[in-house]
């Protein structure tokens, strides 16, 4: 039976950066102050990021505008139809905008109809007849019809009915709709590139095989050159077949979250919350998170994709190593640039992710460079000259398009100059659209490839202090320059080259002396580095009282709760640092909060080990005295053999007892262990 698709097609969808998860639409004086309240208590409780009209709006803003924006950027809207709901103007605005979101950015919307009848809100008769009537001499027909159209369409859509049963808990009834809302948050699809040229083809022929596997457990493995677009077939795949599977779940950037301390950890928990979206239970350890995945995926149909997986282990790591505890049906999609790997860990196919042919290259490079297919009529043979030094790799295409856009030919030949003169390394290349940002768009780029990828955007903004819209349009840039992306959490995400990139760039920026901009990315080359500063020059006293709950202090290489330090001239080009610093306290709080849950499951491997060196040691003292006994029944029958034995009390004895000519010589080769002295 052939595996059929959750739609005809997976051409990404234009979408805006999501603010929000959810967005509420209600009328206040129905239910401000008791269902609605509650609902956004049981948001907040489960850590749903919900827009709150009445908290969120500043004084002195356009209010609408501030809605209209809260609402394009919310995955979810939800719409609490009650009695008065269609009376008040402002909410069939609201209403109308969430429906045109839901028509242009597939937005997800969720009605709830509190003690309203839905066919009475379909049909529009009765009250609503009169209502709409007084709206149309104060508004006009044609501003009233749109708000028909919105009421009667949202009216059709599924959802929760509370009706006027005086019996059903409202406690009850919302935890229902959260439960929901968080199943919904957990299917959304992926964005995928906004120019999806030679996508589809690729997808197609993985969906081909993955058909003709249809019913067993089936391990795909997609490998290929860094920036050859692996991540982005793999998205478009999962969002092509999801919707036919019990369980999904995408994990991202499985190599840089393992290296991390506890990311493993946060792996193993994604994988347990897709299959269990209320649960609450933490993995104590790596062995305990195995046997709760294994448990799960026993029992459900599941499609699981893991994104840029370097090491064997952690496929053991997180319970895909063996496919027979999965259901049958499950997919397993595994991405790597090393086809070995996906060998060893058993694949049933493995695509190799061809580079784009010339007419896919000069399409995808045309949309990034021109907005269009083709290049303006006078850079067609500059088109040709960059696509043939990008050789067919989509990530320098976007890159380089995107650093030429606008630009004029003069432009464009000394970008193809540069090229002409690079090592041909795609790091190399990806660095010409470094030179062409702004000095400060090159700070807030090295920041953000420092230290804040995978951060979300809004905390970023806050941590480096710049005002909203310096931060906003220096991103922006950014982001139309494919530099930077933002995911549908709102968080700062870089392909793995690009930060690769900025390191490199800040290598050499610290090596020249470069000044501000060299940043240092390593807790350790910040000690190095900031902590001299403090201790050579002492000219003023300051206190500073450490704040953070680990044993070791960031700077000092002993915990104290108190230094007093002194205020430098030097410190003046460090307080610019320290901003940064808080981020990353923050980050190693959540760390060592990983070490601590997982020392006391390796304390008993550390008892283990250290009884087995106990082990051996008293082992080898055994052989030592045995070879001793062995050494002297030796020298009695040789007794012009001089034995050199290093480490041993016996080698000054079998020196002075020999002759000092026709000696035979045996050097041993004992190694330098303490205990064998």
């Amino acid at each position: 039976m052939a595996l059929t698709t959750c739609s005809s097609s997976f051409t990404s969808i234009p979408s805006p950066t999501w603010g929000y998860e959810v967005f509420v639409s209600y009328n206040g004086d129905d239910t401000r102050t008791r269902f609605t309240d509650h609902l956004f208590a049981a948001l907040k409780r489960h850590e749903i990021r919900a827009f709150r009209d009445d908290k969120k709006l500043e004084r002195g803003k356009d209010i609408w505008t501030e809605l209209e924006k809260a609402i394009k950027t919310s995955r979810i809207a939800v719409i609490v139809f009650s009695i008065n709901y269609a009376a008040s103007s402002w909410c069939l605005d609201e209403l109308a905008k969430i429906m045109e979101c839901k028509l242009r950015l597939q937005q997800i919307v969720l009605p709830i109809f509190y003690k309203v009848e839905p066919s009475k809100l379909r049909a529009l008769n009765g009250n609503l007849a009169q209502v709409f009537a007084s709206h149309v001499e104060r508004f006009g027909e044609d501003k009233v019809q749109s708000w028909r159209a919105a009421l009667t369409e949202a009216a059709n859509l599924a959802g929760w009915d509370l009706g006027n049963d005086a019996h059903r808990f409202e406690s009850k009834f919302i935890e229902e709709i959260i439960g929901d809302i968080l199943i919904k948050l957990n299917l959304a699809y992926f964005t995928v590139t906004p120019y999806p040229v030679g996508v589809e083809s690729r997808v197609q022929e993985i969906n081909k095989h993955l058909d003709e596997h249809a019913g067993d457990v089936c391990m795909v493995g997609i490998c290929g050159l860094g920036g050859v677009g692996k991540t982005t077939i793999a998205q478009a795949l999962y969002n092509l077949i999801k919707c036919k599977f019990e369980v999904s779940c995408f994990l991202e950037n499985v190599r840089t979250r393992s290296e991390q301390s506890g990311g493993l950890i946060d792996l193993q928990e994604q994988i347990i919350y897709s299959a269990q979206v209320n649960s609450k239970k933490k993995v104590r350890d790596v062995n305990g998170g195995i046997s709760v995945i294994r448990d799960i995926i026993q029992s459900k149909k599941f499609l699981l994709v893991l994104d840029d997986v370097w090491c064997l282990d952690d496929l053991r790591k997180l319970a895909i190593d063996d496919k027979d505890y999965f259901q049958p049906g499950s997919i397993i999609i595994i991405t790597s640039r090393d086809k070995i790997l996906l060998h060893l860990a058993k694949c049933d196919y493995i695509y190799v992710s061809p580079l784009l042919n010339y007419n896919e290259s000069f399409q995808l490079f045309s949309w990034h460079a021109f907005g269009k297919d083709h290049p303006n009529e006078n850079y067609v043979e500059l088109t040709n000259e960059v696509i043939y030094y990008a050789k067919g790799i989509p990530l320098l295409l976007k890159v380089l398009g995107s650093s030429l856009f606008g630009k004029s030919t003069l432009e464009w030949k000394r970008t193809v100059d540069e090229l002409q003169n690079s090592s041909f390394g795609i790091i190399e290349m990806l660095r010409l659209s470094f030179h062409s940002l702004s000095d400060k768009q090159k700070a807030l780029f090295l920041k953000i490839a420092l230290f804040f990828v995978g951060m979300e955007k809004n905390y970023t903004s806050k941590i480096l202090g710049d005002s909203d819209l310096s931060f906003e349009s220096e991103l922006a840039v950014l982001g139309r320059r494919c530099l930077v992306t933002i995911d549908y959490l709102n968080r700062l995400t870089m392909h793995d080259l690009i930060i690769e990139m900025g390191k490199k760039i800040n290598r050499r920026q610290s090596s020249e002396g470069a000044g501000e901009c060299s940043q240092h990315w390593f807790h350790e080359d910040r000690r190095r580095h900031v902590w001299p500063n403090f201790q050579e020059n002492l000219l003023e006293s300051k206190f500073f009282e450490s704040q953070a709950p680990f044993e070791h202090n960031l700077y000092l290489s002993d915990p104290p709760t108190m230094a007093i330090v002194k205020q430098t001239e030097r410190l003046r080009s460090i307080e610019a640092e320290l901003k940064l610093l808080e981020a990353e306290n923050q980050i190693l709080r959540q760390q060592l909060e990983n070490e601590r849950r997982a020392h006391r499951a390796t304390c008993e491997d550390a008892a283990r080990a250290s009884w087995q060196l106990r082990v051996q040691n008293a082992a080898l003292k055994r052989e030592n005295v045995h070879l001793r006994m062995f050494l002297e029944d030796a020298r009695k029958f040789a007794p012009q053999l001089n034995m050199v034995l290093p480490y041993s009390d016996l080698a000054s004895e079998s020196a002075s007892s020999s002759s000092a000519s026709n000696q035979s010589t045996i050097a041993t080769t004992t190694p330098s262990l303490p205990w064998l002295r």
